[in-house]
């Protein structure tokens, strides 16, 4: 549960419980797909909190950038609004 954050990027880790998130990112890779472009979207909440009751901090668009070790991923993304500039 780490993470930093500067303007328009935030980088974080996911921890690998049973292989689960390598799984999914296996048969995505499989099918030609991969966490690149994707969107993100970060919540905050605390355990015991409903699901419903957590709040979205941001939305990010995942980069290029994944790495394993040690039993996480790190994954860095930027803010989805430099997407949206690109668009207009």
């Amino acid at each position: 549960e780490q993470g930093r954050a500067e303007i328009g990027a935030i980088n974080f880790e996911v921890v690998d419980i049973a292989s689960q998130l390598s799984y999914v990112l296996r048969d995505e890779l499989e099918q030609g797909s991969s966490i690149k472009g994707r969107r993100v979207r970060l919540f905050q909440g605390f355990v015991g909190l409903d699901w419903d009751d957590f709040r979205l901090e941001q939305t990010q668009i995942a980069e290029d950038s994944v790495s394993y070790a040690a039993g996480a991923y790190k994954v860095r993304c930027r803010d989805i609004q430099r997407e949206m500039r690109r668009d207009i």
